[in-house]
């Protein structure tokens, strides 16, 4: 039986541009920034994403507006939120306060 699937040759350039409009110049993302740092810390795949999510959650919390933007009172609110309206463990306050203080002082 004659094989159905025929690999095409790509042509030269083929590599050239695909190389090209994978090299994007810009940063990445907050959260990928993030992920970064916490593989580069050796954490664990768990805390990655717990912190990520908590990182997540604060930001929708404030209507996405960027970290840099925000500052004691918006953490202090978002742990109040978590404690009062989502009446949360004191333990799960902790990790969504070790995730921001995470996402605010790198070099920890």
């Amino acid at each position: 039986m004659k094989n159905l699937c025929k690999s095409r040759a790509k042509p030269k350039h083929y590599e050239e541009r695909k190389a090209f409009y994978r090299s994007d110049t810009r940063q990445p993302k907050l959260l990928d920034q993030v992920r970064n740092r916490i593989r580069c810390k050796h954490y664990s795949i768990r805390t990655e994403q717990a912190y990520i999510e908590w990182i997540r959650k604060f930001i929708f919390y404030h209507g996405k507006r960027y970290p840099a933007e925000m500052g004691e009172n918006e953490i202090s609110d978002f742990l109040t939120y978590l404690a009062v309206k989502r009446r949360v463990a004191a333990s799960t306050q902790n990790q969504a306060l070790s995730a921001i203080v995470f996402l605010y002082f790198p070099f920890n």
